[in-house]
């Protein structure tokens, strides 16, 4: 009995740690993605939604305002000094924006899902403030495995319950979509 616990759990653990196993959680649509950080990757995630067939409204600047008739924020974190010039915002203003969207969407009861497919790219000291708001109330953690390699999203994940999905390329993407969002 003791050998079928200890081998249900290595194959539970090896499930996680490849991202056979899904997040329990299923959402709704309307979506609203932003970026948190204003990197690129937020509009290849709204281009990965498109691919899924899932309604999204794509705002790389969204304030509390946007999330009227929103049933799923969407944060996609990674630093970009290039997207915060074009945006016209510092550092700074980009994680209030971040923080204040984030902190309307949970009072609001809207679940968040925070996809982090910049990979080692937008890891670092300049996108961590970003990556913990996004995950600071996340119900589903959605990650390529190059942004993971050091185990942070795995560590982080189950240390807070938050069901991890992981991908070995972000192409894996609108599959995994299609079952977050079984009824689009």
């Amino acid at each position: 009995m003791k050998t079928l616990k200890v081998a249900i759990f290595v194959l539970l653990t090896i499930m996680l740690m490849t991202g056979s196993a899904l997040a329990q959680n299923t959402f709704e649509a309307p979506v609203l993605i932003t970026s948190a950080g204003q990197s690129i990757e937020a509009a290849t995630v709204n281009f990965h939604f498109e691919k899924a067939n899932i309604k999204t409204i794509l705002e790389n600047l969204a304030k509390p305002a946007k999330l009227e008739g929103i049933k799923t924020l969407v944060v996609v974190p990674g630093h970009s000094l290039k997207g915060l010039g074009s945006a016209g915002i510092d550092e700074t203003s980009e994680l209030a924006r971040v923080n204040d969207l984030i902190e309307a969407a949970h009072t609001a009861g809207i679940p968040i899902i925070c996809v982090h497919i910049g990979g080692k790219a937008r890891r670092g000291t300049t996108s961590q403030p970003f990556i913990e708001a996004s995950m600071k109330y996340a119900a589903t953690c959605i990650v390529y495995d190059a942004g993971n390699e050091d185990g942070y999203f795995t560590d982080t994940c189950a240390k807070n319950n938050i069901p991890l999905i992981t991908m070995p390329k972000a192409a894996f993407l609108a599959k995994n979509l299609k079952k977050l969002f079984p009824n689009q």
